[in-house]
């Protein structure tokens, strides 16, 4: 009976140990997006608040949103990021989506 408790603790464990940052963003709102009509507002609202915004050299406004993802011990990953630029009535003019996933052990050096 305890190895039965130690199990399903470890296991339990185990099993809470991801990590995630950022709210993951679904393919079909970002194809939702466009240029032209879509607001900062209505972005933030999506796709949560951004995890950078500066203005570039012709003084448009570039927001940035990040999701990631590791699995347990690890093992398993998901990077999604979202770079928008806005003209000055923050009407989206455009912008750059990736999406990537690694499988295996993510190893730091």
């Amino acid at each position: 009976m305890k190895f039965r408790m130690a199990l399903v603790l470890v296991v339990s464990l185990a099993l809470s140990a991801c990590a995630s940052s950022g709210q993951k963003m679904q393919q079909e709102n970002l194809q939702a997006l466009q240029p032209g009509s879509t607001t900062l507002e209505q972005m933030k609202q999506e796709f949560g608040p951004p995890i950078s915004q500066t203005f570039d050299n012709e003084g448009n406004l570039v927001v940035n949103w990040s999701y990631v993802h590791v699995g347990a011990f690890g093992i398993g990953s998901e990077q999604q990021t979202l770079s928008a630029m806005f003209d000055s009535d923050g009407v989206l003019k455009r912008y750059n989506a990736m999406n990537g996933s690694q499988p295996g052990a993510r190893l730091g050096y």
